[in-house]
């Protein structure tokens, strides 16, 4: 199958951008984040930076308001912090010889408040 150029759609067809979303689009409030804190599984276990979720769900009302000071300005440059790229990789057994690597899949921990910004761009 062949396609010339002629038959090409022009970018502007493609992309709307009156009706495309940024992420620098993005604000973030505290019924946001509140709300996506409260989203989160209590039984996930905590990523590179220590922070279980049930910690951020004891401090929510606390943390609320500097999580938006941290992340809005991430949010519109469109960046993410190094610390929140990192995972810890760990084996996960699944069945069988425990003595085979075959048995075990990896399993990723990132950070929650990454999970956060993760699910807005998705979302967005």
């Amino acid at each position: 199958m062949s396609c010339s150029v002629s038959q090409t759609p022009s970018a502007d067809a493609v992309i709307d951008d009156a009706e495309a979303v940024y992420l620098m689009d993005i604000n973030i409030d505290s019924v946001l984040v509140m709300n996506e804190l409260n989203r989160l599984r209590l039984v996930t276990a905590a990523g590179p930076d220590e922070l279980s979720t049930q910690v951020l769900r004891l401090v929510l009302e606390e943390i609320c308001e500097p999580l938006i000071i941290i992340l809005q300005p991430f949010i519109d440059k469109g960046s993410i912090l190094d610390d929140w790229r990192r995972t810890n990789i760990s084996s996960f057994y699944r069945q069988g010889g425990k003595v085979q690597a075959a048995n075990y899949r990896p399993l990723g921990l990132t950070s929650q408040i990454s999970k956060l910004r993760v699910d807005w761009e998705r979302r967005f």
